[in-house]
């Protein structure tokens, strides 16, 4: 199917929705814990995400994806956001704008794959989660630590 006849369309949609990614992230910088806020980054991630695979634009579907894989995480109450979080969102805004651009110059997605900015992503989305379950670890008793117990208290206990 011949997706041209849709290009200027995506452009002029690509455009409305990275501006109300950019206000978003405006706010969320002054607002970290607003959850409509961060709701509707993700509304638009997903929705660029889906436009940009529905054209074939393979590198903005990547990032996006794995931006949505930090939002989620947030949302959900894995990870927490941090100024980290909102520097790396807007480096993946700046991205999808330059991507958007290089689309509207030349009809086609650029060569960028954005590995270093995924790679960012991945390393933050893990790291927030390690130090959770670490925090969380530290927490709560380890049952595993409890059973051993029992089972030495048993061990001397019947030896006497």
């Amino acid at each position: 199917m011949d997706m041209s006849q849709y290009l200027e369309l995506f452009i002029d949609e690509s455009k409305e929705h990275l501006q109300n990614l950019n206000q978003n992230l405006l706010e969320l910088e002054k607002q970290p814990d607003s959850m409509p806020t961060l709701n509707e980054i993700f509304r638009v991630a997903h929705t660029l995400k889906g436009m940009s695979g529905t054209m074939g634009f393979t590198n903005m579907a990547n990032l996006t994806h794995d931006m949505e894989n930090i939002l989620q995480a947030i949302r959900n109450n894995e990870i927490e956001i941090a100024d980290e979080t909102i520097d790396i969102l807007f480096e993946c805004f700046d991205a999808l704008d330059s991507s958007v651009n290089h689309i509207m110059d030349y009809g086609t997605e650029d060569n960028n794959n954005y590995k270093e900015l995924i790679s960012k992503l991945n390393k933050l989305l893990s790291k927030e989660k390690d130090k959770k379950n670490n925090d969380s670890n530290l927490q709560r008793p380890s049952l595993e630590l409890e059973h051993h117990v029992i089972k030495v208290l048993a061990k001397a206990k019947a030896e006497g």
